[in-house]
């Protein structure tokens, strides 16, 4: 996908743009500072969903995706494959350069069902939460 912004719907990923991704203390390379913030708060509460509302952030549970619901987001496929995506595992550039990085994420913005909230939410040019980068 040449252009990041060529999807139906409307998903302009700011740090794919700027050529940015994040590395957690754990290793853990995510496309963004909100898949990251996921994946630490999972870390940190657990996945009880007595706890926290882990359906409204869309996150995953092992076999029971997203309570009662029979899709994958793009975040699910991503922790699916978690080790995958570790620089501990791989370098940085067979990461970024792999399926989940350079197919799953940008087609997951063409599929509503797969695109995950917080791309949605933060990263649709019609969103009313993005923060628009310098050169927009």
């Amino acid at each position: 996908m040449t252009d990041l912004s060529d999807n139906k719907l409307g998903i302009k990923c700011q740090w794919m743009e700027i050529k940015r991704a994040l590395i957690n203390h754990e290793g853990q390379v995510f496309p963004c500072c909100y898949f990251a913030n996921i994946e630490y708060t999972i870390s940190i509460l657990g996945d009880d969903p007595n706890v926290w509302d882990i359906e409204h952030y869309g996150i995953w549970r092992k076999g029971d995706y997203v309570a009662k619901k029979n899709y994958k987001t793009s975040l699910h496929e991503y922790m699916e494959t978690k080790e995958d995506h570790n620089v501990f595992n791989h370098t940085l550039g067979e990461i970024l350069n792999n399926e989940w990085f350079t197919k799953t994420l940008p087609e997951s913005w063409n599929d509503e069902d797969k695109c995950h909230r917080l791309c949605k939410k933060f990263c649709s040019v019609k969103s009313n939460h993005r923060v628009g980068l310098k050169n927009e």
